[in-house]
Order: structure tokens, then sequence, then C-alpha cells
């Protein structure tokens, strides 16, 4: 009905400023949900994930250089009206910088990134009152 995943142009530059994170391991034998599904959100969302992303990528250039490639984000998705972000690897610092974005997202419209509340419209969500209406006049 809707697309749930983010525009390529935001994606690519998500994965251009933060390439180790978005990476994949060579260790790694079986594709992430990142590598196969992409950024399963929308793009009211996309300036705290990048702010994240940013700040998970200095953390990870923190590290010795041979501890940097265990560190990769498996998925970054929706799910019940909440941002998900999940990074396999040990990366000091990261379930603060991951809680940070997910709170933001919770007062953060997904579809304009205007200020918006949690709603059950068919299924939960983060939405506005100018998208809430415009989803509405779609359903109908």
């Amino acid at each position: 009905m809707y697309n749930l995943n983010m525009k390529k142009e935001n994606a690519e530059e998500l994965v251009r400023i933060a390439p180790n994170l978005y990476s994949k391991s060579k260790t790694d034998k079986l594709p992430s949900p990142y590598s196969v599904y992409g950024f399963q959100v929308r793009d009211g969302w996309f300036e705290i994930i990048k702010e994240a992303s940013l700040k998970l990528e200095a953390k990870i250039l923190e590290l010795p250089e041979n501890e940097r490639e265990n560190v990769r984000c498996s998925q970054v998705k929706e799910k019940f009206g909440s941002l998900r972000i999940n990074i396999d690897g040990h990366l000091p610092g990261k379930t603060e910088i991951v809680m940070e974005a997910e709170e933001k997202a919770n007062k953060t419209c997904e579809i304009c990134g205007d200020v918006g509340s949690k709603t059950k419209n068919g299924w939960n969500q983060v939405i506005c009152g100018k998208c809430k209406d415009v989803i509405i006049v779609m359903e109908d």
C-alpha cells in the first residue's frame, strides 16, 4: 500500500557517510537483514538516522583497525511505530546512541520529519496531523 523504504538517494547517502557501519563484514556467511532489505523506514526519520550513523561511524573509527569489521549495522526498520537500529558487535557507546535516535523518532513524523505523535491508524506509527490527514484521504 505505502512505500515503507527510504528513498534510494537518502539510503545511498547513509552508506556513503558511514561506510564501516553499513558494509558487509568479510566474515559474514549469510547476508544481514540490512543488506537484503535496506532501510525499512520512511524518509521522515532520515535526519535522525543520519545523526546516529555519523556518531556510530565515529565510534567504529576509534576502535583498533583489526576490530572495526566486527561492528556492523544489521537492520534499520520501523517496528510497532518505533525506530529500531540493530548493531552487531561490541561497540562502546552504541546503546546510548541508538536509544537517543529511537527516542527522537518517537516524536518525529516518519513521513515528513515534522513533530509527530504515536497513533494507531491501521498499524502503529508516528505521524503528524498533516500527514495523518493525507493518509486518511488516500485510504478513502
